[in-house]
């Protein structure tokens, strides 16, 4: 107790060290508890379903000759399997909510009654579907429901407008259930022959693995590639987790707990310098107690005390940073981020004793052993040779191993923001060019009357192209609409002409089919030659081929009326001729992740089955083109499935843009702390040697050559930790490989920023106590002797 009443009243005479102390240890133990939330919600997710591992999702691959719909495929497995206790269907759409005065986009899942009992879900307010409801009543997630209602724990008068039609909410979800809106799926998927896009949601029976479902599967697809003998693009089918668990995405959550433990450890470097300086400083105080009787042992007690005072308020202060970035992350992350698989933190027992074994952790390591190095370190003769008049080096002051980890450190954290900054500005630089905000893209299909939108029927004849095209032109606020459609490459090469030295290739899937008003549409203006012209539909073949198509098939050459074969050197593959070069999209939706990937255009003919419209509004309005989508709605059995042209790349932008925010305040805070332990370094170490400085300057020594050297030994420390973070932020960003696009891990633009910023703010923190000592005056120290 007497240790602890000095170490108080001694702490309290010094407020600035303690304050740069507590915060310096809170941010990082606040930061590290986050991420160990997030670490925790990984290893442990909370899901709302029964027995997660047993739900999957079946989705299917086919060739051109299928004639079975996708309903009629999920009744197929549902009949024909037995590895599952269950199989519904489960299908997607979405719609336009309308709500004080505003309308927002939102997801709508389509699900039979029986969804709730075999995911194992209830809702926590209200009720799940019955036989007896019709299309006009809605069950929410519970986002959704914070979102819409906010706290309220009533469903009276609870009401969605989606589509212009009022839908009464029956039933809110628990958290972890999904985010968007259930709604009833027609009856008639099971047994009619009425076919709706769906996908089944199967759960497995007790005792079969994932392992002996596939080979069922896998025997299914072959029974039916036989009976419609198409081996040439066989039957597929394939499952998929509903509780994803990908391993790439854990090393994104690798990353971030990476990060979080790297700022805590420059923290507690700082605090290690804080309490070295601290204990040599009094130095001659602990000479004194121990030459009249105390032991070193108390001598380590007495600091080791104060380090606990300051290791317990920043471990206070980190669990308020704790609870403060975990609500950030509940409840003001982005609904896309869940793209990327990140989970929402909850602070369970098992973070805050992680928590709390890291703020032991750090007044173990990095307050007792500077307690015992300065103990241990105190001679009795101290006090006389603080008044000698001898001078201190500077060597032991220059190359301080710890500053440079703190440096190094921060490099790499800083490495990671700049990389996920680079993606960010990417991709809103590809949606501004092409003003993606406006674009619209979708699908009209024929349905039977009453049935829901999202159904469709095959052997009904579909409406005619001029029809749709005419109602959507027709629409006031839209601008211009297009069609577009697929077709494979065979051999999934694209071929350019013969020359004598090589084959002039590129890799390529499939290819688009589009017609004529397709780039003005989408907002990509001509380089080169001419744009589709309606002649071109009537059956010619010809193509528009993008700048870096034209560049990889003829470097060097005019690549406008040269051919170009659909196909690898050796398959049979028709030709088209070139007409024309449109500026390359600097990103591509679809696999382009670190750069864009040359494209070939051909005109749409009259022939292409199944063509996707491309519109192009006025205004980002989402009433626009829910205008259209009513008025299409309106031919007879036509049915339209809508969404904006930018819904991946919006949830690739939202989720990146979240994960850069997280670095680049993971690498503010380290650049600061980095940034201060230099500052402590030299500012101690000029402190130290002020007799020294003023001795030079009573010999003739310049303030300026006195602010060089100090500035040069601050130099060499940033110096030894750009070197060896350089290598470890080259190690450490491939974690981020997988939410990079159009940028590579080793990016080397982004590391000569990150370390210009670096050097910067090293050298401000250096400036302080370099123009304390050319500020060194020889009278002081007269005076002081």
């Amino acid at each position: 107790m007497t240790d602890l009443r000095y170490a108080l009243r001694s702490l309290g005479k010094t407020p600035g060290f303690v304050t740069i102390a507590v915060v310096a240890l809170g941010v990082g133990l606040g930061l590290s508890t986050t991420m160990f939330a997030v670490l925790d919600a990984v290893v442990h997710p909370y899901v709302a379903f029964r027995n997660p591992d047993q739900l999957y999702r079946v989705n299917w691959w086919f060739g051109r000759r299928n004639p079975m719909s996708s309903a009629e495929l999920y009744r197929y497995i549902r009949n024909e399997s037995h590895s599952f206790e269950g199989v519904i269907p489960v299908g997607w759409d979405r719609g336009i909510l309308e709500r004080n005065g505003q309308s927002q986009e939102v997801q709508i899942i389509r699900v039979t009654p029986r969804w709730f009992a075999l995911m194992g879900v209830a809702p926590r307010l209200g009720r799940g579907f019955s036989a007896s409801d019709g299309e006009d009543v809605a069950v929410v997630g519970n986002d959704a429901w914070k979102r819409l209602f906010g706290a309220r724990a009533r469903l009276e008068g609870a009401t969605l407008t989606i589509g212009g039609r009022p839908i009464a909410v029956v039933g809110v979800l628990p958290r972890g259930a999904t985010g968007g809106v259930l709604m009833p799926m027609s009856g008639a998927v099971e047994s009619s022959s009425v076919a709706l896009r769906v996908m089944p949601t199967v759960r497995l029976r007790a005792g079969v693995t994932r392992a002996q479902a596939e080979v069922e599967l896998k025997q299914l697809a072959q029974r039916l590639t036989e009976r419609f003998a198409a081996r040439d693009a066989p039957f597929a089918f394939e499952m998929y987790p509903i509780v994803d668990r990908r391993e790439e995405l854990r090393d994104i959550h690798k990353a971030m707990v990476g990060s979080a433990l790297a700022v805590l450890i420059i923290a507690c470097v700082n605090l290690a310098h804080l309490m070295m300086t601290r204990g040599l400083a009094k130095r001659r105080e602990f000479a004194l107690r121990m030459a009249l009787g105390a032991s070193r042992a108390a001598v380590v007690r007495q600091m080791f005390t104060e380090c606990a005072i300051i290791t317990l308020g920043g471990a206070t202060l980190g669990a308020l940073v704790a609870f403060w970035g975990a609500d950030i992350l509940q409840n003001r992350m982005p609904r896309e981020v869940s793209w990327i698989g990140l989970v929402q933190p909850q602070l369970s027992w098992r973070v805050f004793a992680l928590g709390g074994l890291a703020a032991a952790a750090s007044a173990i390591l990095f307050g007792l052993v500077p307690a015992v190095r300065v103990a241990f370190g105190v001679n009795l003769d101290d006090p006389l040779k603080d008044d000698a008049g001898t001078t201190t080096g500077r060597v032991r002051y220059r190359y301080n191993p710890l500053v440079v980890a703190e440096v190094g450190l921060a490099l790499v954290l800083m490495m990671g923001g700049g990389l996920l900054l680079r993606t960010v500005h990417g991709l809103q630089r590809e949606r501004e060019e092409t003003n993606e905000e406006t674009l619209w893209q979708g699908y009209v299909f024929t349905r039977q009357t009453g049935d829901t939108p999202s159904g469709y029927d095959n052997s009904r004849p579909r409406p005619s192209r001029s029809a749709i095209l005419s109602i959507v032109s027709a629409t006031p606020g839209v601008r211009g609409v297009a069609l577009e459609s697929t077709r494979g490459v065979r051999g999934g090469v694209i071929t350019g002409e013969m020359t004598q030295d090589s084959n002039r290739t590129f890799t390529m899937r499939e290819y688009p089919v589009v017609s004529p008003s397709y780039f003005e549409v989408r907002g990509l203006p001509i380089l080169k030659g001419r744009d589709f012209e309606p002649g071109d539909a009537a059956g010619s073949r010809v193509a528009i081929v993008d700048a870096l198509a034209a560049q990889r098939l003829y470097p060097g050459e005019e690549a406008v009326g040269r051919m170009v074969k659909l196909g690898g050197p050796a398959v049979d593959a028709p030709w088209v001729r070139i007409v024309g070069i449109v500026r390359s999209p600097r990103l591509l939706q679809g696999d382009a992740r670190y750069a864009p990937q040359p494209m070939v255009w051909v005109a749409m003919t009259d022939t292409t089955s199944t063509p996707k419209l491309v519109i192009r509004t006025a205004s980002p309005d989402p009433k626009i083109a829910a205008t259209f989508q009513t008025r299409l709605h309106d031919l007879p059995g036509v049915g339209v499935s809508l969404w904006p042209w930018n819904y991946s790349r919006k949830a690739e932008l939202a989720s990146r843009g979240f994960l850069a925010k997280v670095f680049v305040g993971m690498g503010a805070v380290a650049l600061g702390l980095a940034a201060l332990g230099l500052y402590g370094v030299l500012a101690y170490a000029v402190s130290r040697r002020m007799r020294e400085f003023a001795v030079r300057v009573a010999l003739g020594a310049e303030p300026k050559a006195l602010l060089k050297m100090v500035l040069h030994d601050g130099f060499v420390m940033l110096l030894g930790g750009i070197g060896v973070g350089a290598f470890a932020a080259l190690a450490a960003s491939r974690l981020l490989d997988s939410v990079l696009i159009a940028v590579l891990p080793s990016d080397v633009t982004s590391l000569v920023l990150c370390e210009v910023v670096l050097i910067a703010a090293g050298l401000a923190a250096a400036l302080g106590p370099a123009r304390r000592a050319a500020r060194a005056n020889p009278m002081d120290i007269l005076r002081a002797v």
